[in-house]
C-alpha cells in the first residue's frame, strides 16, 4: 500500500511539473487579456483548495508606470479584494506581483 501511495505521489508531481515546463512567458506590447491575468492570479494565490472564482474588478496605471489590478477572489464563500502589481519590462515580458503572494512572470 505504501509503495502505491509513493508511486501515485510521483505521478502527480510529474504531471504538475510538466504543465509548468511547457509554460511560455507572455511577451507582447499589448496589455494582457483578462483570461491571462485571472490565470496568473489563480496560480499565485496560496489557497487553491476552496477557491471558487476570481473576477477582475478593475485596474489603473500608477505614476511610476506599473498597473495596479484589483481582483475579487472568492474563497470558501468569502470575497476578498486583492491588489496585484503588473509591470511590462523593456523586453515586453510582463511581471505580476503582490506583497502577499510574491512575484511571477506572466504566462500565456
Amino acid at each position: 500500500m505504501k509503495r502505491k501511495l509513493v508511486l501515485l505521489l510521483v505521478f502527480f508531481l510529474t504531471i504538475s511539473f510538466m504543465s509548468n515546463a511547457y509554460a511560455e512567458p507572455y511577451s507582447n506590447k499589448n496589455f494582457p487579456s483578462d483570461e491571462i491575468l485571472k490565470k496568473a492570479a489563480q496560480g499565485m494565490v496560496s489557497y487553491n483548495v476552496g477557491l471558487d472564482k476570481i473576477d477582475i474588478l478593475g485596474n489603473f496605471k500608477a505614476e511610476d508606470g506599473r498597473y495596479i489590478i484589483y481582483f475579487n477572489i472568492y474563497h470558501l464563500r468569502r470575497k476578498e479584494l486583492t491588489p496585484f502589481n503588473l509591470m511590462k519590462l523593456d523586453t515586453d515580458v510582463w511581471i505580476i506581483s503582490s506583497q502577499e503572494f510574491g512575484v511571477s512572470i506572466l504566462q500565456k
